[in-house]
């Protein structure tokens, strides 16, 4: 097995997974990298950076492609699939990640955190230049998108207790929106 195009630079975790499995690590940076470390590899874990065009995809002789991400858009995949190679993604991939980052910034601007820190850091202290201080109950929020990664968002903002969620995806349904926030709490709109 090959592993292609990580940042990560140990893989005891896929090791533990996998269990005895030979992975070969490399960069996977062009179509010769690519061959040089998984030419004879039954299975390729690949990052977003390798490319595997029809004619590094017939010199491979593996079974499947398992893309390490959300997007197989780095696979020819009607080439994989004439050869008999299987490609796959990762769709959950980085959803509860981005979630929670997206989360903690909607959370820090509410707060004004990066300027309560500048002014705890130059020896000020109160609250007075942070005001109008918000509690989230009172507060409107909007998503747009609600894939994956939209809905999670609306869902730990609806659990944090925003008042009102304002949903914006033209190809989702009212129903969609209120089978994941409930009803009430969410309201299905257009951007403007």
């Amino acid at each position: 097995m090959a592993i292609l195009g990580t940042r990560f630079r140990d893989f005891d975790v896929e090791r533990e997974v996998l269990g005895a499995v030979d992975l070969t690590p490399g960069r996977g940076a062009n179509p010769d990298e690519i061959l040089t470390v998984a030419s004879e590899a039954d299975v390729i874990l690949a990052g977003a950076a390798p490319r595997f065009d029809a004619e590094t995809l017939a010199a491979l002789s593996c079974r499947g492609i398992v893309r390490l991400g959300v997007g197989v858009d780095g696979v020819d995949v009607p080439a994989a699939g004439s050869l008999g190679i299987w490609v796959v993604n990762v769709p959950d991939y980085g959803t509860d990640a981005v979630a929670l980052h997206t989360v903690t910034l909607v959370l820090a601007s509410l707060r004004r955190l990066t300027t309560a820190d500048r002014h705890l850091r130059s020896a000020k202290w109160g609250v007075s230049e942070l005001r109008p201080l918000h509690l989230t109950g009172s507060l409107t929020v909007g998503v747009v998108g609600f894939g994956r990664i939209g809905s999670r968002v609306a869902e730990i903002l609806a659990g944090i207790g925003f008042g009102s969620i304002l949903v914006s995806d033209p190809a989702v349904s009212a129903e969609e929106v209120a089978s994941v926030l409930g009803e009430g709490t969410a309201r299905l709109v257009t951007v403007e």
